[in-house]
């Protein structure tokens, strides 16, 4: 071979190497591109035809949310003096005497958290109905911690008579508190994709 096609053919790896290469892997990130828009676009087509289940499930979620609002405390001046009053009726219907109520703790965040203490003593019956009546009550109210010590009356005959016997003890409770603005929900759709 002489020198001439030597050249020719160290141009033509040349123009391989630098220019037909650089094309292809041009091309080539040119196709991925496209592969990856057209699988957003297949998504995309997918989440706007389910769009109306997506809504009708989005409205199950926010009356779900709605409906167990009523079970916090607004969070709101009066809210502290509310749950007390709250309380205090629980066992005043209940005929156990309420010792002690004290705050605890009041926590800030996303959802308010107040503990409060409390001491009580009265018939054990009696404590009994209390500690199922604040299960019960209508706002979520946790039993976070309870102690409660037994006595005989001293002057039941028959010491296993069960209406002959108190108790006295300790509960902490625990409430929970959402702000007035946030206990109803407006559905605002789905927004832009």
């Amino acid at each position: 071979m002489n020198k001439h096609s030597l050249l020719l053919i160290a141009f033509f790896l040349a123009a391989v190497k630098f220019i037909v290469f650089p094309v292809f892997d041009w091309q080539a990130s040119v196709i991925d591109e496209r592969w990856s828009n057209s699988n957003k676009l297949r998504r995309y087509e997918s989440v706007i035809h389910a769009q109306s289940d997506y809504e009708a499930r989005q409205g199950e979620l926010y009356d779900v949310i709605n409906e167990q609002s009523v079970k916090f405390y607004d969070n709101s001046e009066a809210t502290k003096l509310s749950i007390q009053k709250d309380v205090e009726s629980i066992f005043g219907e209940n005929g156990v005497i309420l010792r002690r109520f004290s705050w605890l703790s009041d926590r800030s965040g996303s959802l308010r958290v107040l503990r409060a203490g409390i001491d009580y003593d009265g018939n054990y019956e009696h404590v009994l109905k209390t500690l199922w009546a604040l299960s019960r009550n209508e706002k979520l109210i946790r039993q976070v911690q309870t102690e409660t010590r037994y006595k005989w009356k001293k002057n039941t005959k028959v010491p296993l008579q069960l209406n002959g016997v108190m108790a006295a003890g300790s509960l902490v409770l625990e409430f929970y508190l959402i702000a007035q603005e946030e206990n109803s929900v407006e559905i605002t759709g789905v927004g832009e994709l």
